[in-house]
């Protein structure tokens, strides 16, 4: 990856830190309609909760309803799934089961399994979500235990094309999958990676195919800095 992008700012959130470790970030959504960036958090013990957020302040915090999915359900992402200008919720179980929970605001409406509910491989996690076909859906991204990198592509619950990217791993299979993010405001989801060694880099992309490839501008967070997402 090339040393060629800039980052601007960094600022801790208020509050900086969630209390217990056992809290982590996991995705975030506008969680209440407000065209606001909110924390969704998910505990050790599967409890999901929300930071309601206005820019890096914290409004409200707040549990989701219900607030614990059961045993072994993870969250890999969020975003509008059904169309309904409301954001939902992806989880994927140990197991690799796929279900989302279509929300009203912080309020389940409905669970449903994605159809397929599960990769025929459990070694496929999913890393993050984006629309990469640019029709509004919400696609998602996996990637295989030895990097390998593929995308669904979803109309709503329904996987319409599975397809690998392009490359379909990076280099170094140290690298992997930490965020999904439009970086560059071109309209299109690009890939955040983080490596074992703490050094961030981005995968540019028109759809499933590299535009290029770059690290961040520094391209290292410091000792013990990980960024947040799916795990």
């Amino acid at each position: 990856m090339n040393k060629d992008q800039d980052s601007f700012a960094a600022s801790y959130l208020n509050p900086s830190n969630v209390g217990d470790p056992g809290w982590k970030l996991v995705a975030t959504a506008d969680m209440n309609g407000h065209f606001k960036t909110d924390l969704i958090f998910q505990h050790a013990d599967g409890t999901v909760g929300a930071w309601l957020m206005d820019g890096i302040n914290l409004v409200t915090a707040t549990l989701l309803s219900p607030s614990n999915p059961g045993p072994g359900w993870r969250i890999v992402g969020a975003g509008d799934v059904n169309r309904d200008n409301h954001d939902d919720i992806l989880f994927q179980h140990d197991d690799g089961t796929l279900a989302v929970w279509l929300m009203n605001g912080t309020n389940l409406i409905y669970a449903a399994y994605l159809n397929p509910s599960r990769p025929a491989d459990p070694r496929w996690r999913v890393v993050g979500t984006g629309d990469f076909t640019q029709v509004g859906a919400v696609d998602l991204v996996f990637q295989h235990e030895d990097g390998t990198l593929a995308v669904w592509l979803m109309n709503g619950v329904d996987l319409v094309q599975g397809e690998l990217l392009n490359p379909a791993a990076p280099l170094d299979k140290n690298w992997r999958v930490a965020g999904t993010v439009d970086l560059n405001k071109d309209g299109k989801t690009d890939l955040l990676f983080q490596h074992s060694d703490g050094s961030i880099g981005v995968w540019f992309m028109d759809g499933i195919n590299l535009d290029h490839a770059t690290l961040l501008n520094p391209s290292q967070p410091g000792p013990g800095w990980r960024i947040a997402g799916p795990k």
